[in-house]
């Protein structure tokens, strides 16, 4: 009898491996580097050494992070949330627009290499600060809802046993930014460039 009880939990064991080989989570995480440019001039200058300066509504350097979530084998979903800032520094001050992006975007596969996404963006917490002898510059934006589009190529087989995906992306994002005390609407739309690695 205990050979038999034996055998049916050897079984099941087994039948349990074989089910998580054959169906690995549909959960995963992101994280992404990359560098935009664009958008409208929100400060220029030069600096002491007369080496011009500006600062963009769509430029800097974008780091984020979040989890995705593969519906069927065709379509993925991604939620992130990240950093964004341009900054210009001197020994005297510097300023910097900061903000915190938070997609969520969908992607079609076409291939184990190359996939195309879109969805919508939100670049909360958006701020112009400044020190230094730049000290005055200091404003709060609104952001509206954006758009992205992005193509991936990835460095490897997605489909691959593996869940370490690395990809290079490009993608277009559309957005704008409202000066509460002027009112003024702002272009930020930017290109942007980078890495980004699924596991």
């Amino acid at each position: 009898m205990k050979r038999k009880v034996f055998a049916v939990a050897l079984a099941v064991s087994a039948i349990a491996a074989q089910a998580q080989v054959a169906e690995p989570s549909k959960f995963g995480f992101v994280g992404a580097l990359g560098i935009n440019s664009g958008g409208d001039t929100l400060v220029k200058g030069q600096y002491t050494n007369g080496e011009p300066f500006s600062i963009k509504a769509g430029n800097g350097v974008l780091l984020s992070f979040g989890m995705t979530y593969a519906l069927n084998p065709s379509v993925d979903l991604q939620g992130t949330v990240g950093i964004e800032s341009d900054s210009t520094n001197a020994s005297n001050g510097s300023i910097k627009f900061d903000r915190m992006p938070i997609e969520a975007l969908a992607f079609y596969n076409f291939s184990d290499k190359y996939r195309l996404g879109g969805g919508f963006r939100s670049a909360t917490g958006a701020k112009l600060s400044s020190s230094g002898v730049a000290s005055g510059l200091n404003a709060d934006l609104n952001a509206g809802v954006g758009v992205v589009l992005e193509g991936q190529y990835m460095l490897g087989s997605k489909n691959s046993a593996s869940r370490f995906h690395p990809a290079l992306y490009l993608r277009y994002v559309s957005e704008k930014y409202t000066s509460p005390q002027t009112k003024e609407s702002i272009n930020g739309n930017h290109l942007g460039l980078g890495v980004a690695v699924y596991f």
